[in-house]
């Protein structure tokens, strides 16, 4: 049986395109319940393993899943 913290890490990778170290740096209050239809996820820290301390994002820029782009 899988557990609970490796289903959510999982899902998280697939469904919303994050990388490794960003699940791992993630925090539920980057999340915006306010938006509609779907909660937006706001990416914008990421774990360093080679560091070991939370950092900016690999392109240093936030990113909100699902993605705004046109």
């Amino acid at each position: 049986m899988i557990p609970v913290e490796r289903r959510v890490q999982y899902a998280l990778k697939a469904i919303a395109g994050m990388r490794h170290g960003e699940v791992a740096a993630f925090c539920w209050r980057h999340r915006d319940c306010r938006a509609s239809p779907l909660t937006k996820l706001n990416i914008v820290q990421s774990y360093s393993s080679r560091n070991r301390r939370v950092k900016s994002t690999k392109t240093e820029e936030t990113r909100m899943s699902p993605s705004t782009r046109p």
